[in-house]
């Protein structure tokens, strides 16, 4: 279907560029006495660039790209694949030189990757452009002292496939407990038309989606639509499902002159807590770019002081701040906001 899309978009570029050349043609006798064959010429040869430069782009809007390859080993050995948009791949097998290789359709690799694995028969796994136009082709090679069987899971949007090697037993996946602040009759800060328990929820849900894209995470949410939860409720929610990570998400009400992301955290039981922190605001810092407060220590947040596994709250932005409210109304603010928390969370679990 995408490879259909491309062949018609690079056709009606083509038809556009001939109707400007014929046009062209038709005034070529008139232009002559003013700017001279040569300026006709030029004028041809710009626009024939201009043509070439919009097949170009049209094609490389049309195709796929390998956005990151990580492998996880276990019991098994997980290679998990992430691309900008749906995957269509084949799978072969080279059984006189032991390796298994994945074929990604219509896909962009960037730079060739290889990584050495040295677990479940699986030497390393290597991936590399092998065609181009027109077919751009990714193979993805895994190389093996001896062909298993492995299982191929593609994620509900198509973006994300895992391939799963050796032992057969399925990977482990970490336990990510979502809480987003507020909810129901708790609306947690009001700004003009903004009520931040629906912004702290939406953020959420986005990151789920991430999370549950990746196919090494089960996400559990405290709430999923606008209930209120009780603070005691939300850290028992994590420590009943022993979660590997609990991350309470909130926006900020602060006095004039604030502006940007803050972490909290209590090392009090965990001292990791303190280095958690660190990891997500550094990448909320960067990926927002929206100024930052800093880690702060607070040993008196309910939540935080409840939860008996690792954990930090993280307020994503301030309200308050009119730079900082008019972004939240943004969806891609807060498709940033998600994305730099995903971040934060393969940082720190995997």
């Amino acid at each position: 279907m995408r490879k259909k899309m491309s062949e018609k978009i690079i056709k009606d570029k083509l038809k556009l560029c001939y109707k400007f050349l014929k046009k062209m043609d038709k005034v070529e006798k008139k232009r002559y006495n003013k700017e001279g064959i040569g300026g006709i010429r030029m004028k041809k040869l710009f626009l024939l660039i201009f043509c070439f430069l919009m097949i170009n782009i049209s094609y490389a809007e049309a195709v796929n790209y390998i956005q990151s390859i990580d492998v996880i080993s276990g019991n098994g050995t997980s290679t998990v694949i992430k691309t900008s948009a749906p995957i269509q791949y084949k799978v072969g097998k080279l059984t006189a030189n032991q390796k298994l290789y994945f074929d990604f359709q219509d896909t962009i690799l960037r730079e060739k990757k290889s990584i050495p694995v040295g677990k479940n028969n699986i030497i390393s796994v290597r991936a590399a452009q092998n065609m181009t136009k027109p077919s751009y082709v990714t193979r993805v090679v895994f190389d093996m002292t001896e062909l298993t069987d492995y299982t191929a899971v593609l994620s509900e949007d198509k973006q994300t496939l895992t391939i799963s090697l050796g032992s057969g037993e399925e990977i482990v996946k970490k336990k990510i407990v979502l809480d987003p602040g507020h909810g129901g009759s708790d609306p947690g800060a009001v700004v003009s038309d903004l009520s931040e328990k629906h912004l702290n929820l939406d953020i959420a849900t986005r990151l789920q989606t991430l999370l549950e894209a990746d196919g090494r995470f089960e996400v559990i949410m405290t709430r999923t639509s606008d209930v209120f939860v009780a603070l005691l409720e939300r850290a028992e929610i994590a420590n009943k499902n022993k979660a590997d990570l609990f991350v309470c998400i909130h926006n900020n009400s602060m006095p004039t002159g604030f502006k940007g992301v803050m972490t909290l955290y209590n090392d009090t039981k965990l001292a990791s807590n303190k280095e958690l922190a660190n990891i997500f605001q550094e990448k909320l810092e960067k990926k927002l770019n929206m100024g930052s407060i800093g880690t702060r220590l607070r040993t008196d947040l309910v939540v935080l002081k409840n939860i008996e596994v690792p954990g930090i709250l993280v307020e994503v932005a301030c309200m308050t701040n009119l730079m900082e409210r008019r972004a939240l109304r943004t969806e891609t603010f807060r498709q940033n906001a998600a994305q730099a928390i995903y971040d934060s969370i393969v940082t720190a679990t995997l």
